[in-house]
């Protein structure tokens, strides 16, 4: 009797490779959440960055720092806002803007957060001195 010859893989065959990439798969997949987590956080430290040079542009300009309504664009003159802000990239919530002032009229300082509370990952607080920035021009987070 002739043997016929299959060409093909067998059932148990293809169940091996798929548990194969089903193991791979379960090693690299924690790797990507963490690389896109830390992209959410770097590009939130690069639009505290941006928005905090708006904010010096801005006082260069005026020689005071934008109120908050100001800041929002909800000033009573009904102009668009100067300054735009995005949202946190990793909260999805707007940044926080609190102005302060040493002669409680004009804000001559500002603290920008992009979270309120103890989970606060970025905070500016230029009335301490900050931002500043390394001489790579990254973010030099304030210490607690």
């Amino acid at each position: 009797m002739k043997r016929v010859l299959r060409r093909g893989f067998t059932l148990i065959e293809l169940m091996i490779c798929i548990v194969i990439i089903s193991l791979l798969a379960g090693i690299v997949f924690p790797h990507f959440v963490m690389v896109r987590s830390r992209a959410r956080y770097v590009a939130c430290i690069s639009n505290i960055k941006n928005i905090s040079t708006a904010l010096e542009s801005y006082f260069a300009d005026k020689k005071v720092y934008p109120t908050v309504a100001e800041f929002k664009g909800t000033d009573f003159q009904g102009s668009s806002s100067y300054i735009h802000t995005p949202k946190c990239p990793s909260t999805k919530l707007d940044y926080e803007y609190i102005p302060s002032s040493d002669n409680g009229v004009s804000p001559t300082g500002y603290i920008l957060a992009c979270q309120k509370g103890e989970n606060a990952h970025v905070i500016v607080n230029h009335a301490d001195g900050y931002p500043q920035f390394t001489s790579n021009g990254h973010l030099i987070e304030k210490p607690d």
